[in-house]
């Protein structure tokens, strides 16, 4: 169901991937509008999160248990709290490493709080001992998504990657 694709970590501009991610195995958006997490191949404990991209929301892989986030794709979801609040809730239970990867093309004001709530937390947990790494991919040509990664790294104390694709 998924293909792995990587992407770097560590570094503060990198080309060259070296994490293991899941992608989507079909394209980051569909036409339905259905903004509701829901578990699809749960892990064996349970604590992986699948929901497919639709229209406004994006696509997020969350193996908790294993250390790995990645959201993909457009968030602009009707409630953004609504649809972030299960990874925000399960990224305060991580006790063990994780590595996230975003990789967004649009998100809008109540997403960017959400966002900026989930890297509060990695900050929180980094700082608390936990290995932490956060890569920021954007578009060869979108210097608005690069600049909200280069915000980010600004802003907060853990080791977030800036990755062009």
């Amino acid at each position: 169901m998924f293909n792995f694709t990587s992407t770097s970590a560590r570094s503060s501009v990198a080309t060259s991937p070296s994490v293991l991610l899941p992608t989507p195995s079909v394209g980051v958006a569909t036409t339905s509008t259905d903004s509701s997490l829901t578990l699809d191949a749960p892990a064996a404990d349970g604590d992986t999160l699948v929901k497919e991209a639709t229209r406004n929301t994006p696509y997020v892989y969350f193996d908790k248990s294993n250390g790995l986030l990645r959201i993909v794709g457009r968030s602009s979801p009707e409630s953004s709290l609504g649809f972030y609040e299960p990874i925000l809730t399960g990224l305060n239970e991580v006790t063990g490493e994780i590595s996230v990867d975003f990789e967004l093309i649009y998100f809008n004001t109540s997403s960017t709080k959400c966002i900026f709530s989930m890297l509060k937390i990695l900050e929180d947990l980094y700082r608390n001992g936990t290995n932490v790494s956060v890569t920021w991919s954007y578009e060869e040509d979108d210097d608005d998504m690069l600049e909200v990664g280069e915000d980010f790294q600004d802003m907060l104390d853990i080791p977030l990657t800036l990755v062009e694709i």
